[in-house]
């Protein structure tokens, strides 16, 4: 799992106030933010429901990106992305609503709802482990010529505790002040994420997550050495390989099919716990694994793995993944999964600026994932006991990640994919 970024196109002009100085951080509107109520109303149930749909749009945007990416390694964050979209749906309406909650897989929830169920995210995301780090953060933008929506800007207090601020997009200041955030958010791992910004925008919507992880076993540092990784064109290159072979904790899991193997990896008090599903040599590619990949089939792998009944051997990269170039624009890929006329002059986005209605002009996605033999540091801006059945020969399954897998990085109890990926190599 980087940041989502809202850029709209003004179709139509804003109020024009010269005395403002550039890049001088006001709240729109004028009023002081409301202030933020924890409350949430949301029911245990419907918040399962909403887990589910969540994890569906998950795989569907991480099957998108990887039939684009030509191979490529890969990180996104489904939680990030999904988040800009809500921040969206709140200023929504028509067409432009129902395909927003048609890509996130939402359906026909309310505003209200889908506002809460994010706040809840928001909010216990960083408690449920008190051991990792997971930080969740939100910022609204306007040209300093605009005002906010006085319902948008509550809402995004309430729900999003979102940072808001009216900044001269025209001036330098804007874009530094924007990096800023950015960089602060995700603790330094992403210090630019706008290389520009054009005047002709009139709002930007943010949101940022940092990870950090320790791995409850961890990899033991000198035995990482170079091994060969097997691509699935047939050619080789060297990684730096970390092995664990006496991988141990009552809270690390396994499980192998006909098709692949699988090993959950818990972080801090197992909370939080990277899944790498390895597909076998000739048998099954990462396009075949994430093609079966769905809400209902992770949920299901969650079932399936167990503490292994035997010794355990691990081995998997070493690895740092950053988004590419091409991957940073969701903007393709959210069209393609059905948010057609959100980037169109069709699209229907009046609550978000009072008295202009603009499409959006790009979605972008930066994210960067580091995994070592401690754990795992990530970032983004739009993520055993082990029971011997004989001690004096004992069986050892083997787990070497020496070809392309798939990687995710869930909440153990609620299955939220907060990042996820493929390893090419």
């Amino acid at each position: 799992m980087f940041g989502a970024v809202l850029l709209s196109s003004s179709l139509c002009s804003c109020s024009n106030d010269d005395n403002e100085p550039a890049g001088t951080p006001v709240t729109p509107g004028g009023d002081t933010p409301p202030e933020v109520v924890e409350e949430i109303g949301l029911t245990e149930e419907l918040e399962a429901v909403y887990n589910q749909d969540i994890n569906d749009f998950a795989f569907n945007a991480l099957r998108t990106l990887a039939a684009r990416n030509d191979g490529s390694s890969l990180v996104f964050s489904p939680v990030s992305a999904a988040s800009v979209l809500a921040m969206l749906n709140d200023g929504a309406a028509g067409q432009t609503r129902q395909e927003l909650l048609s890509v996130l897989g939402f359906g026909q929830a309310s505003t209200k709802a889908l506002n809460e169920y994010f706040l809840k995210l928001l909010v216990t995301a960083p408690e449920a482990d008190p051991t990792t780090t997971l930080h969740l953060a939100n910022a609204v933008f306007a040209d300093k010529d605009c005002t906010f929506r006085q319902s948008f800007i509550e809402d995004m207090n309430q729900f999003y505790h979102a940072e808001s601020a009216a900044l001269d997009f025209a001036s330098p200041a804007a874009i530094e002040y924007i990096n800023s955030w950015c960089e602060r958010q995700t603790e330094g791992l992403i210090p630019v994420f706008l290389n520009a910004l054009s005047p002709d925008f009139r709002s930007i919507l943010l949101n940022a997550m940092y990870f950090r992880g320790k791995w409850v076993t961890p990899f033991i540092s000198k035995s990482t050495s170079s091994r060969t990784f097997y691509l699935e064109d047939g050619t080789e290159k060297e990684v730096d390989m970390m092995y664990n072979d006496k991988w141990e904790g009552n809270l690390n899991r396994y499980c192998e099919t006909d098709s692949f193997q699988a090993v959950r990896m818990a972080y801090g008090q197992g909370s939080y716990a990277m899944t790498v599903i390895l597909p076998k040599k000739d048998v099954a590619t990462v396009s075949d694994i994430l093609g079966r990949l769905n809400a209902g089939s992770w949920q299901e792998l969650g079932s399936r793995l167990k503490r292994p009944s035997e010794l355990l051997s691990i081995g998997l990269p070493r690895f740092t993944i950053t988004t590419s170039d091409a991957a940073e624009n969701l903007s393709g890929v959210l069209q393609s999964m059905g948010a057609a006329t959100l980037f169109s002059s069709s699209a229907e986005l009046p609550g978000i600026l009072e008295g202009i209605n603009l499409p959006v002009s790009e979605i972008k996605q930066k994210a960067i994932i580091r995994v070592t033999e401690e754990g795992t540091e990530a970032a983004v801006v739009t993520g055993s006991m082990i029971l011997i059945d004989d001690p004096d020969e004992p069986v050892i399954i083997y787990f070497r990640a020496d070809h392309p897998f798939v990687y995710v990085i869930s909440d153990v109890n609620t299955g939220v994919v907060y990042f996820a990926g493929t390893y090419q190599g």
